[in-house]
């Protein structure tokens, strides 16, 4: 059924060299099903990107590799500490598979690409040192990374959390400026170079 809803959407996919993307929630939550949906997808010429914070057990996460061809895998601290405040977890398992996607790419076990995305949040991931922490953790494996998108905040979500009761604490939070966008921007550069391609989607191509 998912094969066959998808490929209504073909000549799109064809035309801007898209595909589908499995994402949550936590896709991995639900590793049985994403590997056999990217299985059949690829099995009729669709591409299949995985949109995952990284925290899920290493077999579950290593057992998917075959099967997709984009990895967007969210790095979002790389303080241990801030982590944990900020999502009530720390990220030691997040950094660990992520040195097992790069290994992985070296050696020719996961042959797709390879999408670094930090959320850029207001008075949390926002800081020029977490920026230049996440960079310096991405300079050591540059040629197994394919981009680094920073990925600006929305409050689209606002509404949902409002209809649904739940207190959201950046319910007031507006968007950040495009001058701060472009400064972190410049921040990773800095660092990374011409190594990868460092975007922001809160930017226009013009400003990247």
């Amino acid at each position: 059924m998912l094969v066959k809803y998808a490929q209504k959407d073909r000549h799109f996919y064809d035309a801007f060299h898209g595909g589908v993307t499995l994402s949550g929630g936590e896709a991995t939550l639900y590793s049985l099903f994403i590997a056999g949906a990217a299985e059949k997808l690829q099995s009729v010429g669709i591409n299949v990107a995985l949109d995952t914070s990284g925290y899920c057990e290493a077999d579950v996460f290593e057992s998917l590799f075959s099967t997709i061809n984009y990895i967007l895998f969210d790095l979002k601290f790389a303080d241990e500490s801030r982590h944990r405040e900020f999502t009530g977890a720390g990220n030691s398992r997040i950094l660990d598979n992520f040195n097992r996607i790069v290994q992985a790419k070296k050696v020719g076990t996961y042959s797709g690409e390879l999408w670094i995305r930090t959320p850029v949040i207001p008075n949390a991931t926002d800081s020029e040192s977490n920026i230049l922490a996440i960079a310096d953790i991405l300079y050591t494996h540059s040629d197994m990374i394919d981009r680094w998108e920073l990925c600006a905040f929305n409050n689209m979500c606002k509404d949902k959390y409002r209809n649904l009761g739940i207190a959201w604490e950046y319910m007031e939070s507006g968007l950040l400026p495009d001058s701060r966008m472009r400064a972190l921007l410049q921040t990773a550069k800095k660092v990374i170079g011409s190594r990868f391609p460092v975007l922001s989607s809160g930017l226009t191509a013009k400003e990247q």
